[in-house]
């Protein structure tokens, strides 16, 4: 799998610097790129160099098109993904935060990426042990999923996984056990066995199962 990845890696660099060169490093197509490299380089494990592709290319798509534009939204969302993955609950907590606030204000509460980026930093006050408010914006989050993506999205099973390990961690077991054991039915139909947001899904039921 590393192998891939760096294979992967290495293509997209040359793709970077070629377009670099020929349309110039603010061009969409160059950041589209970029943004996906550091997408490799954070599946690769290399946190550090992640977060700072995801921080370039943020910084420059807030230059290009504006804090508020979905593609600069989306790589923000992305980068505080990374500071969780690296450890840095604090700086991802004020990265998701600023994403929801600047989201909100231009498209609502039940804009996707406002429900995903919910359910990411109440996975962060979950990491950081504030579970009240972590299952306030994870019930939420889950409920507005469900109805504003439909219950077979992939973040739509991200959200209800989220929020049923949470429960299961405050004594709920058996409502998390019922969620998760829907959720999994659901991913494994719409998504197969093998997709990402499966496998999370089924990992979390395993969790709980085993608790008993």
């Amino acid at each position: 799998m590393q192998g891939a990845y760096a294979d992967a890696q290495a293509i997209f660099e040359e793709v970077r610097t070629l377009l670099r060169e020929s349309v110039g490093p603010l061009h969409p197509s160059t950041l589209t790129v970029a943004n996906v490299l550091a997408g490799t380089l954070r599946d690769k494990g290399d946190l550090a160099a992640a977060r700072a592709m995801f921080a370039e290319v943020r910084d420059a798509r807030r230059a290009v098109l504006g804090e508020d534009h979905p593609s600069t939204l989306i790589t923000a969302n992305e980068h505080a993904g990374a500071l969780v993955r690296a450890g840095d609950l604090d700086e991802a907590q004020a990265a998701f935060e600023e994403v929801i606030a600047t989201a909100r204000a231009r498209f609502g509460d039940d804009y996707p990426l406002v429900i995903v980026a919910s359910s990411n930093l109440g996975s962060v006050l979950r990491l950081r042990g504030d579970a009240a408010a972590a299952c306030v914006l994870l019930e939420d989050a889950a409920e507005r999923a469900t109805r504003v993506l439909g219950a077979d999205n992939p973040s739509t099973l991200n959200a209800v996984a989220s929020h049923a390990g949470l429960l299961h961690e405050l004594g709920e077991t058996p409502a998390a056990r019922s969620a998760l054991t829907d959720t999994l039915a659901r991913a494994e139909r719409v998504l197969g066995i093998d997709h990402p947001a499966t496998v999370t899904v089924r990992r979390a039921l395993d969790t709980v199962t085993a608790a008993g």
